[in-house]
């Protein structure tokens, strides 16, 4: 199946402000296309936290989730998307917003889609959904 592996912080959710940048309904609209992965630096205690008020804890099941308590190294070290890559299949898109994602997909050899001002996630996610389907050239 095809998944989409999410950063937490600045990429689902600002975790200082609590803005939300992709509410369920989104997610819910994909799950017949996609599975859901996280990747983050967050220990879990705050992923937990995050995932229950933004309503998205049953998109993220805890063994597709990797925080920073479940590898040696950050994310820069590809070791977090691997460790992802192992539950859900190399089939995956990264949507983050900072050059850890960036380079921790590609070290790990996965394409990674950074969220911007230019890029929000919503967009992000279409345009992994244009992907997928080879709609657009990678």
């Amino acid at each position: 199946m095809k998944t989409i592996i999410f950063d937490l912080d600045g990429t689902l959710i600002d975790l200082k402000t609590g803005e939300c940048f992709l509410c369920p309904e989104d997610l819910q609209a994909l799950t017949d296309t996609f599975q859901f992965a996280l990747v983050t630096g967050a220990s879990f205690d705050e992923v937990e936290s995050a995932l229950a008020t933004l309503e998205m804890t049953r998109f993220f099941p805890r063994e597709r989730v990797v925080c920073k308590e479940d590898t040696v190294g950050g994310k820069e070290t590809g070791k977090p998307f691997l460790k992802a890559v192992q539950e859900v299949g190399d089939n995956a898109i990264v949507i983050g917003d900072s050059w850890k994602d960036e380079k921790g997909s590609l070290v790990a050899g996965l394409k990674c889609l950074k969220v911007s001002q230019d890029l929000s996630t919503k967009d992000a996610v279409e345009f992994a959904l244009a992907l997928f389907r080879g709609d657009v050239p990678w």
